[in-house]
């Protein structure tokens, strides 16, 4: 969402629309930018019960640059309609980021469809990866239209080949990596793989009523992904409880324990 907010060139005048009581990373974003931008952040309230996407078709103006909202809710589940939105948005010149956090791995999505500009979401949501992941996706038309900015030198053009990089004026990647994060999360990832593997193979980490369910499942080396474990970030009540869920033809499974959580991909 940052790349977003410091990307566009704004206007003094120019208007962001998000929702009441909407996620804490639309105000952190958004609320700093109207000092920054001088722009105005309206926050829309929704005239039933349900925020709906007519609550912000209602709210466009000629001074909104972009909407920018959860395409589920985190606190109640809705579903926004975005396509519907996103024509509203189109028809008004005006831009629409969704952010996919709260569904991207739970339902399907198709960038085609929704109609959005730009997406953004979390990767330790449904996706089940680890904190500090996720990713962002731009329309190709708007990535040459972003304001330059500093970038993570493996966003490079050329990056995938170090011998060749451009040391004197590197240039970003023309894509959505250009704005790739450092790789905080892997540090995490590779040094905890190998404690991550030898509290797998302890009976004890599960819950008693996991093993029926494990069974059921194909051996280590036949998982198609790898096992994440998220040190110190999810101490809670429900330790040792394992939960089971399905999408598609994966099985999801949750462990915890102390202050860990692990999520094991297994392929069916």
């Amino acid at each position: 969402m940052l790349a977003v907010a410091y990307g566009l060139t704004w206007k003094p005048g120019d208007e962001v629309l998000t929702a009441v009581s909407e996620f804490p990373l639309q105000y952190t974003t958004w609320k700093p930018m109207e000092q920054r931008e001088n722009i105005a952040l309206k926050i829309i309230s929704p005239r039933d019960r349900f925020l709906t996407a007519d609550d912000f078709i209602a709210a466009l103006t000629p001074q909104t640059r972009l909407v920018s909202v959860s395409l589920v809710r985190f606190d109640n589940g809705v579903l926004l309609d975005a396509a519907r939105l996103a024509a509203a948005c189109r028809a008004q010149g005006a831009l629409l980021l969704l952010d996919v956090s709260q569904c991207c791995g739970a339902i399907p999505l198709d960038v085609n469809q929704l109609g959005a500009d730009f997406m953004v979401s979390a990767g330790y949501k449904w996706l089940l990866g680890p904190f500090g992941t996720g990713f962002f996706w731009a329309k190709s038309e708007h990535i040459s239209k972003m304001r330059p900015g500093p970038f993570y030198w493996m966003a490079a053009e050329g990056a995938e080949n170090f011998a060749a990089l451009n040391f004197a004026d590197p240039k970003p990647a023309q894509a959505a990596r250009r704005w790739d994060a450092a790789e905080t999360a892997n540090y995490y990832n590779r040094g905890n793989r190998r404690r991550a593997q030898s509290q797998i193979n302890r009976s004890a980490f599960l819950a008693p009523a996991a093993g029926s369910l494990c069974s059921r499942h194909p051996p280590r080396s036949q998982t198609t992904r790898p096992v994440w474990l998220f040190p110190g970030a999810y101490a809670g009540k429900n330790q040792g409880v394992l939960r089971q869920t399905t999408q598609g033809k994966c099985h999801y499974q949750f462990a915890r324990r102390k202050n860990s959580r692990l999520a094991l991909h297994v392929q069916q």
